[in-house]
């Protein structure tokens, strides 16, 4: 903004953009065990 680039809307967009951005891209984090287990064979997981 001090160099007039980008106006102080656009900074209110772009701020706003990155909030929604990381709140998208955040997952939970998994155990390695259910990871494996949601990649198993479909009768492994049956018999789980």
């Amino acid at each position: 903004m001090r160099l007039g680039v980008i106006g102080v809307d656009e900074r209110a967009q772009l701020e706003a953009l990155r909030a929604l951005t990381l709140d998208t891209i955040m997952v939970d984090d998994f155990d390695s065990e259910e990871l494996r287990a949601a990649h198993a064979p479909r009768a492994a997981r049956a018999a789980a």
